[in-house]
């Protein structure tokens, strides 16, 4: 693997506004060789350019409906749980990603909510859905925290980010059907949020006897 870094003028298309953009492009050589004639183009032509700043645009998209989806949830549990003390209540406050995807799913199979959901009315079904909010976040954190890079000499997209908890290096090819699969599932999630809201006002107004 080889790296190597520039910077160049990007006129954004919506505000006209020129900044200066700093890519990183990543040239790999042969699973297990060592190819010491890897070279780079002398850089991405203007329309590269401007295209992966849309990446980037996307990419921040996908991240922006992920912190969505934390604070939708977010703010049911803060609504429905009563902390017992200051301890418990900042606790709540400092609730990670993960974590409160877990109270969510745990509240819809304690409270089988889920019994009366239009797609995921059964357990079986509720752990795909489980599974594929698992990945959801998990792809969050790698546009949050992952770097978006050229891969030469094609110049499609690598996004370079840290592996928990091995603290490793990893890399992973992007594509835009990849970030439209991730607002898909955005879309997905946000549509059980709302019946989920929807079942629960419901029993609220009219609990069973």
């Amino acid at each position: 693997m080889i790296s190597t870094q520039g910077s160049f003028e990007f006129t954004d298309p919506i505000h006209g506004v020129t900044m200066t953009k700093s890519i990183t492009s990543l040239s790999m050589g042969q699973m297990g060789t060592n190819n010491p004639t890897l070279n780079f183009p002398d850089r991405p032509t203007d329309e590269q350019v401007r295209i992966f700043g849309g990446m980037q645009a996307l990419m921040k998209s996908c991240v922006d409906n992920a912190e969505d989806i934390k604070d939708r949830i977010h703010r049911i549990i803060l609504e429905r749980t009563i902390p017992k003390c200051e301890e418990e209540r900042v606790s709540l406050m400092k609730l990670d990603f993960m974590a409160i995807k877990q109270w969510f799913m745990d509240d819809i199979r304690s409270s089988k909510i889920y019994q009366e959901f239009c797609e995921y009315y059964s357990t079986k079904k509720l752990k795909l859905f489980s599974k594929a909010f698992n990945t959801f976040i998990l792809d969050r954190n790698k546009y949050t925290h992952g770097q978006l890079c050229f891969n030469s000499p094609k110049f499609d997209y690598i996004l370079e980010y840290i592996e928990t908890p091995e603290q490793q290096k990893r890399y992973a090819y992007l594509d835009i059907d990849i970030l439209k699969s991730y607002n898909l599932c955005y879309k997905e999630i946000l549509k059980v949020i709302t019946e989920y809201n929807v079942i629960y006002q419901n029993r609220r107004i009219n609990p069973k006897t």
